[in-house]
């Protein structure tokens, strides 16, 4: 898998950030997610909550561990 390498500190567009991370890892985190839920619609909308609290804490990550482990 691969990794996003950015440094978000020196970015202030975090959409950018998000699209990149839901392209990379959204799949797998929808698997992961739905392996907890039976219910697909239920799992894709948990897997969209998770990446709109991501987004909104965006700013506060220190880049101190992987931006995947984040997720």
């Amino acid at each position: 898998m691969e990794e996003i390498i950015i440094d978000i500190h020196m970015s202030d567009n975090y959409e950018t950030i998000i699209s990149q991370a839901m392209d990379l890892y959204g799949q797998a985190l929808l698997e992961l997610v739905y392996s907890y839920t039976p219910n697909r619609d239920l799992a894709e909308d948990l897997t969209q909550e998770i990446f709109i609290k991501c987004y909104q804490k965006l700013h506060q990550y220190n880049g101190k561990a992987k931006l995947e482990s984040s997720f």
